[in-house]
């Protein structure tokens, strides 16, 4: 442990001078040879959507180099630069490791343009484009129409937490107002100004019906403050 403070000391004091360092690489190079100071093991924390073998590439030239000379700053920063990173902390055990720290942005949303799934976080920044039947994200709402990305932020603000589960797609209809359709298959058509009265009146529906009733709806107009106009389906035995 002693030696390995001195080196870095030494290491830190040759760093302030550009020319020493040139001449000392050789030397550095040297010490890491002896006593085996190779990048050998890369470790990475706290991903769940990201690849880490993407992460990997950034120390791919590095891979069996001396571990002193990992440019971590020059790394970190190129790593902050995807979308898909909302912070990284690398540090190293000085002998052979490197350990990346990430904390991935949220994904929250997905927006449909009629062409591609593009997949945005908390930020409502584009994150990726994804495969309709990727089943990572089943749970995330489906945005369409234009504008709809910007037009969420506001959206999320005044939808219930608890009830973003139970949407499937967020329809913006000519940049006012919103249509949900639900989990269930109902079309929810939203008051352009009240979205909260207008899911408080769904709600008195949703309890007042029973779980089959529920099924044979096709849609609920709540645009009208204190109304509900239901369509059922149209029952083709009958």
């Amino acid at each position: 442990i002693l030696i390995i403070f001195l080196f870095l000391f030494i290491f830190s004091i040759i760093l302030m001078n550009r020319e020493l360092l040139n001449r000392s690489s050789n030397f550095i190079d040297n010490i890491s040879k002896k006593y085996n100071y190779f990048l050998k093991e890369i470790k990475i924390d706290g991903v769940k959507f990201i690849d880490k073998s993407h992460i990997q590439t950034y120390f791919k030239q590095y891979k069996n180099k001396s571990i002193f000379f990992i440019p971590i700053q020059e790394i970190s920063s190129s790593i902050r630069g995807d979308n898909w990173i909302n912070s990284v902390k690398i540090s190293s055990n000085y002998r052979d490791t490197i350990l990346v720290e990430i904390t991935e942005s949220l994904p929250i949303g997905i927006y449909n343009n009629g062409h591609q799934n593009i997949l945005f976080n908390n930020k409502f920044e584009v994150l990726e484009i994804i495969n309709k039947n990727n089943s990572l994200f089943n749970s995330l709402i489906t945005f369409k129409g234009n504008s709809s990305i910007i037009a969420s932020e506001v959206f999320f603000e005044n939808i219930p937490v608890n009830f973003t589960s139970y949407i499937k797609e967020a329809i913006y209809i000519n940049n006012r107002r919103w249509d949900l359709i639900l989990r269930n298959n109902i079309l929810l058509k939203l008051s352009e100004n009240n979205i909260i009265k207008s899911l408080q009146n769904y709600d008195k529906i949703y309890k007042n019906f029973s779980k089959q009733e529920l099924l044979d709806i096709e849609s609920i107009d709540l645009r009208i403050t204190e109304k509900a106009i239901l369509k059922f389906k149209i029952n083709t035995n009958d």
